[in-house]
């Protein structure tokens, strides 16, 4: 499953579960409410940053946001390093590094689904 779906379902979850509003998960997460819309609706990825946060704010792993099933996690951890290396490039290649990663991700995992 893509990343922005895996996404965008924990973050559902997390809203339902918890019985917030979207204003109120976007107050707690300290995010905008249009930045939650767009990332419970899986319209786009976070950044790597605003995972972290979102994780934190959780009280999960940013493997466990990424990742759909357990047996993912493994692959979501990789993710995770790999964002992370990332994060020493130019915030303009950052942002396009994590992206073409996450896209190769979705593309190798919907061959072995």
């Amino acid at each position: 499953m893509p990343a922005n779906k895996n996404i965008s379902n924990f973050m559902k979850r997390y809203k339902q579960e918890h019985h917030l509003s979207v204003l109120a998960l976007s107050e707690l997460l300290g995010i905008a409410k249009s930045a939650t819309v767009t990332y419970l609706t899986g319209a786009c990825n976070p950044r790597l940053d605003t995972l972290e946060i979102i994780a934190e704010k959780c009280g999960v792993t940013v493997a466990e946001i990424v990742s759909a099933h357990p047996r993912e996690w493994g692959q979501a951890e990789i993710t995770e390093r790999a964002a992370r290396l990332f994060s020493s490039l130019p915030p303009e290649r950052r942002d396009r590094a994590i992206h073409l990663f996450l896209d190769l991700i979705d593309a190798l995992s919907e061959d072995h689904a």
